[in-house]
């Protein structure tokens, strides 16, 4: 499903975003800052799991991979010695879950027409690392850790971050709550009524 609506009125193009879905909800959690368990969702290029792995390297954790990986992605995982397990083909109910039970996402994506998970995890009251480039920027607000989804110690050093810093861990989280009412069904709503209403006027 696409994540964002072009309504075309007056001659001019306004972007509503589709609403993150009402099975994601805040989730009471105690952040692990001894082996946090990180989400990483899909093994596709643009999704940067190859990053993650290298940044992850000797640090204590359990990465929790959404998706197949690949035998490159296997080996690369198995020689930088990474505790992971991974799970695909997952339904609405288990993926909610997999928020509920991480610590953080993990989401240095290169490329993204949007980027709905970001919105999930805040939704979930989750800490969230993004790539510092559109639309990730756009979508995560102030609610997120955002790096250079090219430079692995950039990676690296926001992980460490949200670990360490339990200050700036709280801050993300409660600013990723507050940025993703804006994606609340309630609040798209309002867009498109606020947009026909502009139309029959």
């Amino acid at each position: 499903m696409n994540s964002l609506s072009t309504v075309d009125w007056k001659g001019d193009a306004e972007v509503i975003y589709n609403p993150v879905g009402s099975e994601f909800m805040f989730s009471e959690h105690e952040f692990n800052s001894n082996i946090p368990r990180i989400l990483h969702f899909n093994i596709t290029p643009n999704k940067n799991l190859i990053a993650t792995i290298h940044a992850l390297k000797g640090l204590r954790c359990k990465l929790r991979i959404i998706g197949r990986p690949t035998e490159e992605q296997f080996a690369l995982l198995a020689q930088n010695e990474i505790d992971y397990s991974w799970a695909e083909n997952l339904t609405s109910d288990e993926i909610v879950e997999e928020y509920n039970l991480c610590d953080m996402l993990c989401f240095p994506s290169t490329f993204e027409g949007f980027g709905m998970p970001i919105v999930e995890a805040q939704t979930t009251g989750r800490a969230v690392l993004t790539s510092a480039r559109p639309p990730m920027t756009e979508v995560a607000g102030q609610g997120a850790c955002l790096v250079n989804p090219e430079d692995i110690s950039s990676v690296r050093r926001g992980i460490e971050r949200i670990v360490s810093d339990s200050v700036y861990r709280e801050e993300i989280i409660a600013s990723g709550l507050e940025n993703a009412k804006r994606f609340l069904s309630s609040a798209i709503a309002a867009q498109y009524a606020q947009i026909y209403h502009g139309i029959v006027r």
